[in-house]
């Protein structure tokens, strides 16, 4: 889904540029760093249309690559930093950072399809296809269902560092777009336990205390 970043597809139009990183060549798509920075100067414009044209156009194609993106330094947001990033994961993210008016465009273009795709999923009981559906259409309705489906799945199969990461993921959307209802916050906390991840752990249960306040239980 959209928490992970897929491995390494070379340019073979041979337009961008390499990088070394460890044992591992890296081949930048100048191209589709490109499109990131329009879908990027887009939604700094508010031009949320166009903003979703050209990220889900990222999104839509069947082949991945890694891009130099810059971002604010977590320790010090006064400097900027530069890392290699999935451009799938990027666009996804992008996607992510828009307000909610946004999110309802990006909804409205996509979300139809995604509907169907996630309602063949379920029908099949196809895995792979629902893995599409969190990727491609991440952040529409059916996406975020995908996720968490999955992120069931994977809890109840015991991967729960997988689950932990997509639960991560549910969490750290809009809350104004993602209603995560109690049951889901409950999986979340337990998937974080096992993991280890003590932080999210304590975060989630206490978002979920707060919701079951003056109810029954769950």
């Amino acid at each position: 889904g959209c928490t992970f970043q897929p491995p390494v597809t070379a340019d073979k139009g041979g337009s961008g540029s390499a990088a070394g990183l460890s044992s591992v060549k890296i081949i930048e798509d100048s191209t589709m760093r490109r499109v990131l920075k329009v879908g990027s100067d887009c939604i700094a414009d508010k031009e949320w249309n166009q903003a979703v044209e050209a990220l889900q156009k990222v999104l839509d194609k069947t082949e991945d690559y890694y891009v130099q993106v810059t971002e604010p330094d977590p320790a010090n947001p006064q400097k900027e930093i530069t890392r290699w990033s999935s451009v799938k994961f990027a666009a996804n993210n992008l996607i992510g950072s828009m307000p909610l008016e946004g999110l309802e465009a990006y909804e409205l273009a996509n979300g139809a399809q995604a509907k169907l795709l996630l309602s063949d999923a379920k029908k099949k009981g196809d895995r792979e296809l629902l893995n599409q559906v969190a990727l491609r259409y991440c952040h529409t309705k059916a996406g975020i269902e995908a996720n968490e489906i999955l992120a069931t799945l994977y809890l109840a199969r015991g991967q729960v560092f997988t689950a932990a990461l997509r639960f991560e993921k549910l969490l750290y959307t809009n809350p104004e777009w993602a209603k995560i209802n109690d049951l889901t916050l409950f999986k979340a906390a337990v998937a974080f336990r096992r993991a280890g991840d003590k932080k999210n752990e304590n975060e989630t249960w206490d978002r979920l205390a707060k919701k079951l306040d003056g109810k029954a239980g769950l």
